[in-house]
């Protein structure tokens, strides 16, 4: 279900899809070229499509991949260890949203 989240910032508004409760395969997820996975662990290392990267060069190599693509096909995958910080996790989806996804689907649940 599509939702706006609006409370963290004025003007911070876009299209968020949750994912809960759900039997999703992220292995099945991540095999597919389209799909793009940021995730954060519990000790803020964060990964795009399973490969560690500096939190720094998360925007500059999001807006590569999205840059390529239609707006359709802009779409984020992100999950978030329940360790972190709200405001952590917020200021990744801000990141995200930046470099140009036109939504970004939370795959909740991730315990690590």
């Amino acid at each position: 279900m599509d939702q706006l989240i609006c409370d963290y910032h004025q003007t911070y508004a876009f299209r968020i899809k949750t994912i809960k409760n759900l039997n999703y395969d992220l292995a099945q997820i991540s095999n597919d070229s389209e799909t793009m996975i940021v995730t954060i662990d519990g000790q803020n290392q964060v990964q795009l499509n399973r490969k560690v990267i500096l939190a720094y060069s998360l925007k500059i190599q999001l807006q590569r991949l999205l840059e390529a693509r239609t707006v359709e096909r802009r779409n984020v995958y992100f999950r978030a260890s329940d360790k972190l910080l709200y405001k952590n996790v917020i200021e990744v989806i801000d990141i995200i949203k930046g470099a140009g996804a036109s939504s970004i689907i939370v795959m909740n649940e991730f315990q690590g």
